[in-house]
Parts: structure tokens; C-alpha cells; sequence
């Protein structure tokens, strides 16, 4: 959490990692720790630059993300997501336990490509949870505060319940927010969970037919519901996400446009320029001539 511009906060405890992260199974822990924000407090505007996890144990704020402000209170989870612009403002004393982390490398197994594909882009809902949850995020805590006997081995498991245990209430709340809006024939879809598996698969999915079996559907009713509902067809989605997932293997691992193209099955190299050149306005090639000067 970034500094406050004011007096009012205080830590009661908090360990920070964010110029040298630390290293914790399948993530880098940036910040863990627990804050009482005075009436009135209100932490300086910045840029999210991990995942972070927040919930609020006692008093009211606001949370803001990009502008957009939501009152949290005593038993409210919020998940912040990199690169959005965040702030916290205390409208009573506001306590609240905190958990910022990343992950260095989503390619580890299809689980840990999972978790890093819904915390890139959770939902946007706070959602209130029960006293186990707020156990659960205490004895994380705690983990890191005590350093016990098999310290290590004892605090990689509390962050990867933690982590896992919000992914999971936040996939069960969306099943159940959606299953009145996104239904047909008394046949509920999730899309969040559509997006969710494509996402998490985008390597291994071949086209429609793979997504709409992997939900028991037809491939025109999927189709059909999701265009509906997201503004574009079940085949674009796939393609888009194919070349945002290409960009990064020919940024981040060095892939040639053939490589690239191969990995995420498109037909021909051909067919992969023209497709990337429909989603980013040029042709990868080009794409990354203009890209090295930043990257170097």
C-alpha cells in the first residue's frame, strides 16, 4: 500500500517486499500486513502494480479503482487487479488486512496458469464473507509475523489456501450472480467461467468445439449466448485472446512469428499474420520493430 500523504494510518503490522519480492512457491509475496486508518485517512493515489487482496476486519471506507468509488465495511473482500489506479479513504477508523502478490511464472501447471489468468482480471464486486475466511487471512498473517518451526514450508501453504480459497468464493458468487441473467431453456452458463477456461487454456483450445464440450453445449448455443452477452462471437474472443498470448511469446520468450503462430494453432503462418494484424493494427513484425526501442 502506498504511502499515506496525511497523518492517520497505523500499522499494525506489515512487511513489505516490493523492491526485492519474496519468493513463496509459485509466488512473489510484494507486501503482507494489517492497517488502522484514523477517520478522515485517505492513502495517495496510485498505480496498482500487483495483485492485492484487501479485507476489511472493522469501520467503513471507500475503495476507489480508476475513479470509481465502493463503500466497504466490516467483512468485505476486494480484489485489486495490476495497473488500475487505487485508493483507499477511511470514513471511521478503517482496519484492514492486506496480501500483495505476483506470479513470475503462470506456465508452471494448467492450476497456477488459472490462478493467474482470474487474478489478472477479477471480478469487480465486493463480496462479504464469513468469520473462516478472515481466520484463514489471519493466520496467513500470522505465519509471517511469527516465523515458527518450518516457517517456509508452513507460510507457501497458508498463501496458497488464501489465494485459492478467493479465487473460489469469487467463481461461486459469479455462478451464482449469473445463472438468472445468462440463462435459455432453464439451462444456466456461466461466461465468466467460459472466459475463465479459455483463458487459463488458450494454448491447448483448438476452436469452439473444444469450449463447448468442455461445457456439454452445442457450439451455436454457446456461440449464441456469449455474443449475446460479451458484444462479439465465441471465435473472436478465441482469436483475440490467442494473439494477446502470442504477443507475450514472442516479447517474453523469444518465439519467431512461425513459433508463434504454431503454438496457438493457426493454420498457416499466413493466417496468424493476418489475424494479429485484425487485433493490433499491424503485423507482428512490425509489431515488436516498433516495440524494441521500449523494451531495451
Amino acid at each position: 500500500m502506498a504511502q499515506s500523504s496525511i497523518s492517520g494510518i497505523r500499522s499494525v503490522y506489515e512487511k513489505q517486499f516490493i523492491s526485492n519480492p519474496d519468493r513463496i512457491g509459485n509466488y512473489l509475496i510484494h507486501q503482507i500486513g494489517e492497517q488502522v486508518c484514523e477517520p478522515g485517512y485517505r492513502c495517495s493515489r496510485h498505480v496498482q502494480w500487483c495483485y492485492e487482496i484487501s479485507l476489511v476486519v472493522d469501520g467503513v471506507g471507500i475503495n476507489s479503482i480508476d475513479g470509481e468509488e465502493s463503500e466497504v465495511r466490516a467483512g468485505d473482500l476486494f480484489i485489486t487487479p495490476v495497473g488500475v489506479a487505487h485508493q483507499i479513504f477511511a470514513t471511521e477508523q478503517l482496519r484492514y488486512l492486506f496480501l500483495g502478490f505476483s506470479i513470475p511464472d503462470a506456465t508452471v501447471s494448467e492450476d497456477v496458469r488459472l490462478i493467474d489468468t482470474f487474478y489478472k482480471s477479477p471480478p469487480a464486486h465486493i463480496m462479504k464473507v464469513e468469520r473462516d475466511t478472515v481466520e484463514l487471512f489471519t493466520q496467513c498473517l500470522n505465519e509471517f509475523y511469527n516465523e515458527s518451526v518450518c516457517h517456509s514450508a508452513m507460510i507457501e501453504s497458508r498463501v496458497n489456501e488464501l489465494v485459492i480459497s478467493v479465487m473460489r468464493l469469487y467463481l461461486s458468487q459469479s455462478r451464482k450472480n449469473y445463472r438468472n441473467e445468462l440463462q435459455s431453456n432453464n439451462t444456466g452458463i456461466s461466461l465468466y467461467a467460459v472466459r475463465l477456461y479459455i483463458d487459463s487454456c488458450i494454448r491447448t483450445i483448438q476452436g469452439v468445439n473444444d469450449v463447448a464440450q468442455r461445457f456439454n453445449y452445442s457450439p451455436s448455443y454457446l456461440s449464441h449466448c456469449f455474443n449475446r452477452q460479451m458484444g462479439m462471437t465465441l471465435q473472436q474472443y478465441i482469436c483475440l485472446r490467442r494473439i494477446q498470448e502470442s504477443v507475450r511469446m514472442l516479447e517474453d520468450e523469444g518465439l519467431s512469428v512461425a513459433e508463434a503462430s504454431q503454438q496457438i494453432h493457426f493454420a498457416t503462418p499466413q493466417a496468424y499474420t493476418r489475424a494479429f494484424k485484425r487485433v493490433m493494427g499491424v503485423p507482428p513484425k512490425e509489431y515488436l520493430r516498433r516495440r524494441k526501442p521500449e523494451r531495451t
